[in-house]
């Protein structure tokens, strides 16, 4: 991943290697448009399915770029990652790198201002960091920053209705209902401490209700 400021990028003609040569480096071979800010995915796999499902569909940011490729693997014990625009004829004209030293099996590593060029360790809770769904690995796909809530699921059982969404862990929420929208009065359904990335609440009320729109409100950062 790399900064473009506040421009708008196709990394279609791309080119990345963890060597600094621009012989046997990988080509993006599709249109990749990334806006500022955003985090794009380059995964060694055929079926980027399967990275999704490591991680998690409702964890992921919906919408996300992902790249599968093959040919280098990055080395668990320190390494470093080049980027090329298309343009680019001499390895001198790499436009981005980033090197990190060794890290934790299951623990990915975050670009940090503080700590470049070396990477840092992800933390969960923290720069977009989270858990894997099936295994726990820590990384954040997808993610520069911690999302703010977003609903991914409203289901309704004989304990009421339950409310899932995309949080981040160690994070404070509010979910709170309307029986009508549009309204300025929100009625407190509970409040918890996330221990995952996808925290669920309870609405009893929600079991025989009509109508009820539900909103979760982030009370700590």
């Amino acid at each position: 991943m790399t900064n473009f400021g506040t421009n708008t990028v196709d990394l279609l003609g791309y080119r990345f290697s963890d060597e600094f040569t621009l012989e046997g480096s990988v080509t993006v071979t599709q249109s990749m448009v990334v806006q500022a800010s955003e985090s794009v995915v380059f995964v060694k796999t055929p079926e980027p399915a399967i990275f999704i499902d490591w991680w998690g569909a409702d964890q992921l940011p919906p919408g996300l770029k992902i790249f599968p490729y093959s040919g280098f693997s990055l080395f668990k014990g320190g390494d470093t990652l080049y980027l090329w625009n298309a343009a680019a004829e001499l390895p001198d004209e790499v436009i981005d790198f980033l090197s990190y030293e060794t890290n934790f099996v299951g623990v990915s590593q975050r670009f940090d201002i503080d700590t470049a060029p070396f990477g840092a360790d992800s933390v969960p809770g923290e720069f977009g960091a989270f858990r894997a769904w099936p295994c726990g690995d820590i990384g954040s796909p997808g993610y520069t920053t911690n999302p703010p809530p977003r609903i991914v699921s409203i289901s309704r059982d004989t304990a009421g209705a339950r409310v899932k969404w995309r949080g981040v862990e160690s994070a404070a929420y509010r979910l709170e209902y309307s029986a009508t929208l549009p309204t300025t009065l929100w009625n407190l359904v509970d409040e918890i401490m996330a221990t995952n990335a996808l925290p669920t609440l309870i609405d009893p009320g929600g079991l025989n209700a009509g109508n009820r729109f539900y909103r979760i409100r982030q009370l700590t950062p």
